[in-house]
């Protein structure tokens, strides 16, 4: 039989979310932020294959680009969709990813520091205690 419980499920996504963000590097995690306002200035939607064609570096758990995009999120820079779309990245296998609203498309250039991403990483570190 299989086990359903959404609530359970729910948690299990967002402990593997925060673990996955919390094992990659800070100075990914800025590098991977700063990857994704550029792409939300150029397009009105974003996907991960478009953040890494920008030339992000693969870090040792791919995964935790989803985080960044909800840190991103939290940041104005995007907001999720109900859209997906298959990806191109081969070892993937043409999964579905999702599709991002970019908020800063058709915008003045968006200021994010440092600080507004290391406050951003201690929240979430604080929410999950």
């Amino acid at each position: 039989m299989v086990d359903l419980d959404r609530e359970a499920s729910e948690a299990g996504k967002n402990e593997g979310m925060l673990n996955a963000e919390l094992h990659a590097p800070l100075s990914w995690i800025e590098q991977a932020v700063d990857k994704i306002r550029r792409v939300a200035l150029r397009l009105p939607f974003v996907t991960s294959d478009d953040v890494w064609a920008e030339g992000l570096e693969h870090p040792r758990e791919a995964r935790a680009l989803g985080p960044v995009f909800k840190r991103a999120q939290s940041m104005g820079l995007v907001e999720p969709t109900e859209m997906f779309v298959l990806t191109s990245q081969v070892k993937r296998h043409r999964a579905p990813i999702r599709v991002w609203k970019s908020c800063l498309f058709g915008k003045q250039e968006a200021s994010w520091t440092r600080e507004r991403v290391m406050a951003s990483i201690r929240a979430r570190a604080q929410k999950a205690k």
